[in-house]
């Protein structure tokens, strides 16, 4: 076997396990970065459960805080899943969830 053939072949069984290693680390980095968004979205929602607005504004706050938050953070949140957080947050506290 050539020294470019031994050298290809090392580099394609790093290839391999570099790729398992980053298949494995994504959930674990997507589980991480969601829990962080969950602890902040429930800081959120039991900061404004206190607060003298209606239910709407109550969720419009927390909406634009949680936003914010994931922005500064480089958290690419949809919506829809900031609409859920919130959610769940609030049932959770309401002890419905």
């Amino acid at each position: 076997m050539s020294f470019i053939s031994w050298v290809k072949n090392m580099f394609s069984k790093f290839i391999k396990a570099f790729k398992g290693l980053i298949k494995g680390a994504f959930p674990l980095a997507r589980q991480i970065i969601i829990g962080q968004l969950i602890d902040f979205a429930m800081q959120i929602v039991d900061e404004l459960g206190d607060e003298d607005y209606s239910g709407e504004q109550k969720r419009q706050e927390a909406f634009g805080k949680i936003k914010e938050f994931a922005k500064i953070n480089a958290i690419e949140a949809k919506d829809s899943l900031i609409n859920a957080l919130i959610e769940i947050c609030v049932l959770k506290f309401k002890k419905e969830f």
